[in-house]
């Protein structure tokens, strides 16, 4: 099947693929296609390929000269019970020599922020034999944590965004840090971290814990440090907490899943074969962007792995419970709210994820998104209806994920598709 996307030629591969629990391949053609899957159609409706060609190349032919990727993943019902998975690429990408590199299943993209959920996963592992874990005060694995009055920080704050901890507590940092056997410039380094708990101008809390809403970066790199400890670790050297938290992620949630493509930022390997991102300047011009977060390694615990749309697909599959895998147990735990508290927006608060509404409907959805310097991706979907989206580009501040996850998931379910609701979920 050939179609056209103006204003230039583009040419798409389509491929049927309805599994229960297996995301369908991607063929490459070219550099720009797709890995779509067959949905009941009514004769005046375009098939899903078009209709998500609508919602997402108009944003690209705005930045025609800039090498922009979008892949967006589908997971809906099919026939006969089964589910039915879908992946669709758009535009092009260059490596940082300015070298054209495939956009497929294997591209690796930096997810940001979503990190977090897969933060909460190992969280809601260990709760599951220890529920007593969420009352623990973090204090008693790291001192400095400021208290509000008295009142301390216990794991389930840090997990809810309720701890009352600034997003960051950064303040210049260090010009470069060494991990994972490489250096990163422009990062923050972990034991400047811990330090800076202790000083009130950084990191005093802005409410009594468990009280209200407030994003924090701060709270999730705490929490990844914290979880080797609720594990039994008795490490504590800050990178030593990072690399058992890697390994707590790799073995509780990567490895039963075989997502065999997901790890934390590299800064060794991931450069090389990572996109070159894009953002938009102070002064609106489209600029070439970090390739890494400038809060790492401190903040990789919140933000930073790296997937590809292949390992999201299975991701999402995961949420919505259409895997075989015992760790559909945690779902319970991860897609529930773990507070009373909500966002000023009304969303619901759980842990790592947000629980809000599909615009236009009464349809449950559970949402997170992320950004870092040079990548945005969005993640939802509605377990009532057994669908969910998700949406990874190798921008910040360009390309609207919010948008097009949204759309694509109110076209899935039915409705007509209208802008993104209000949202304080945060990249």
């Amino acid at each position: 099947m050939m179609i056209d996307f103006r204003p230039a030629p583009k040419y798409v591969k389509e491929v049927k693929a309805t599994k229960l629990g297996t995301p369908c391949a991607s063929i490459a053609l070219g550099f720009n296609f797709l890995c779509a899957a067959a949905s009941p159609t009514f004769a005046d409706t375009p098939p899903l390929s078009q209709q998500v060609a609508a919602i997402v190349q108009p944003q690209l032919d705005q930045y025609p000269d800039t090498s922009i990727g979008v892949a967006v993943g589908v997971v809906q019902p099919g026939t006969s019970g089964a589910t039915t998975t879908s992946i669709f690429y758009f535009g092009h990408l260059m490596d940082e020599n300015n070298n054209l590199i495939p956009l497929d299943g294997a591209t690796e993209f930096e997810i940001g922020s979503v990190t977090k959920t897969f933060t909460t996963t190992v969280l809601a592992a260990q709760i599951q034999d220890q529920p007593s874990l969420l009352a623990l005060p973090i204090n008693r694995i790291f001192r400095r944590t400021p208290s509000y009055k008295g009142q301390q920080i216990t794991i389930r704050d840090l997990a809810d965004y309720t701890s009352g901890l600034p997003d960051s507590n950064r303040d210049g940092g260090n010009q470069s840090c060494t991990f994972s056997g490489a250096v990163i410039e422009d990062c923050y380094d972990l034991s400047q971290m811990l330090q800076h708990l202790s000083d009130p101008a950084l990191s005093a809390l802005q409410f009594a814990p468990g009280t209200a809403y407030l994003y924090s970066d701060l709270a999730v790199a705490l929490l990844a440090l914290a979880e080797p400890s609720l594990s039994g670790s008795q490490t504590i050297n800050p990178l030593g907490l990072l690399v058992e938290w890697e390994a707590l992620v790799d073995s509780i949630v990567l490895q039963p899943l075989r997502m065999k493509s997901t790890h934390a930022f590299d800064p060794a390997l991931d450069p090389a074969v990572l996109p070159q991102g894009f953002t938009l300047n102070s002064s609106g011009q489209i600029t070439r962007a970090l390739n890494h977060n400038n809060s790492w390694p401190a903040f990789i615990g919140a933000g930073g792995l790296v997937s590809t749309p292949n390992d999201m697909m299975i991701y999402l599959e995961y949420n919505l419970g259409k895997l075989e895998t015992p760790l559909n147990d945690l779902l319970p735990a991860l897609h529930n709210p773990a507070t009373t508290v909500t966002t000023p927006s009304g969303a619901q608060l759980a842990l790592g994820w947000f629980i809000s509404t599909l615009p236009g409907s009464t349809i449950q959805l559970i949402s997170k998104d992320g950004g870092v310097p040079s990548f945005n991706t969005q993640v939802e979907f509605a377990p009532s209806t057994s669908t969910g989206v998700f949406v990874l580009v190798n921008t910040s501040g360009i390309i609207d994920v919010k948008t097009i996850a949204s759309k694509v998931m109110q076209i899935i379910n039915g409705l007509l598709p209208t802008e993104a609701g209000p949202s304080d979920d945060q990249p």
